[in-house]
């Protein structure tokens, strides 16, 4: 019981500093960062979908590959895959990261990056562990760092919204350079986020390169893949 009552006074912490800890152009957070494995439905992801999705990933956003997205065939992403037909539950699951920096990801619905009324963040601190940096509490703080498998429910869309995401360039530590799945957002004028679905999946992983103009153009600098309720047509939401 002792256990009990230290590990709920830690994931109270936990939601509490989700509200209080500063972030990047004030932006509210959508919910706290839950652990991998935590609940039914992530243990089930964890086990069964997240191997072989990191194997993708590899092989189709390999690190420091210099790859032009103009050439990623079937990865610029469509706008479109990202609007719901349905009211949805959706969820955002953490895969990796192929850099030093400690970004940050957001979302709105709006289209406008973290410029936009409703912009949230969903991961404030978009970084892998290194020795003992990831507590054990079953939700992180905004400063821990994520592991493979962490996610963050963003709660019922409404249909017909469409969720831009965007990435703060070391917003962690105060960056501001920001880039979005909206083009028109992105200061050098250039895509700097991809994604695919793999066959039969409902899963939509996207990538982010977070350095202006192109950096190594390898998109893997943040991956996370979306998740719905129920897997829609892939002219809607393919996540």
């Amino acid at each position: 019981q002792a256990a009990q009552a230290a590990q709920a006074a830690k994931d109270a912490q936990a939601a509490k500093d989700a509200k209080s800890a500063a972030r990047p152009y004030d932006l509210n957070i959508v919910a706290p960062v839950q652990v991998a494995g935590s609940d039914t439905a992530a243990k089930n992801f964890q086990a069964n979908v997240l191997p072989g999705l990191l194997a993708s990933v590899a092989q189709t956003l390999p690190e420091n590959k210099g790859k032009d997205v103009t050439n990623l065939t079937g990865l610029t992403l469509d706008s479109s895959k990202l609007t719901f037909n349905t009211d949805t539950n959706a969820r955002v699951y953490f895969l990796g990261q192929g850099v030093g920096y400690q970004n940050a990801l957001g979302v709105s619905t709006t289209g406008g990056g973290p410029l936009s009324p409703d912009a949230a963040l969903i991961f404030p601190n978009v970084s892998t562990p290194t020795g003992d940096q990831v507590g054990n509490s079953s939700l992180r703080s905004p400063s821990d760092r994520l592991v493979a498998g962490d996610f963050v429910d963003l709660g019922t869309i409404q249909a017909g919204a469409s969720l831009d995401f965007f990435l703060i360039a070391s917003g962690a530590a105060d960056g501001k350079d920001f880039f979005s799945t909206n083009l028109s957002m992105n200061q050098d004028g250039l895509i700097h986020a991809v994604g695919y679905a793999p066959d039969g999946s409902p899963y939509l992983i996207i990538g982010f390169e977070d350095m202006k103009n192109g950096g190594d153009g390898d998109y893997n600098d943040f991956r996370s893949e979306e998740h719905t309720s129920e897997l829609q047509s892939r002219q809607y939401l393919v996540c």
